[in-house]
């Protein structure tokens, strides 16, 4: 029992970690879109 619970462990973890690496990189992508978005508009007014 012990023997089959790790594979099943790292197959539950393993989506969390890339649906969270993921998500961090979209989230920065849109952090630096909003930041050259608000520097464009800062600077053409």
């Amino acid at each position: 029992m012990f023997g089959q619970a790790p594979p099943t462990f790292t197959a539950s973890t393993y989506p969390l970690k890339t649906y969270l690496s993921y998500g961090c990189s979209v989230l920065l992508g849109v952090s630096v879109y909003l930041l050259f978005e608000f520097l464009f508009l800062s600077f053409s007014v």
